[in-house]
């Protein structure tokens, strides 16, 4: 796969490299991102994802921490109910 096993410094390298064709949407690659430790806690770190997961990031809110996981119904709509939580309970 194109771009499979590459490391990039953030997130907007990733989608440049994505938009100029360097790489696929499901190629495995090592990014630094903000990962949540802890309910209080978020943490730089390099971070093994696909292409895709770091693409669909960019709209979830930080403080929900970075979404790496296969997306099916079940999780999304348990992703949609923690970014609603974070709504009501500023």
């Amino acid at each position: 796969m194109k771009g499979e096993g590459k490391h990039f410094y953030s997130a907007e390298e990733v989608i440049i490299a994505y938009n100029e064709g360097q790489v696929d949407l499901h190629a495995y690659i090592k990014v630094k991102t903000q990962v949540r430790t802890s309910l209080d806690t978020i943490e730089n770190k390099l971070l093994e994802t696909t292409v895709g997961r770091v693409l669909f990031n960019q709209t979830v809110p930080v403080e929900v921490g970075f979404v790496n996981a296969l997306l099916t119904k079940k999780s999304l709509r348990e992703i949609i109910g923690n970014i609603i939580k974070l709504d009501e309970y500023p």
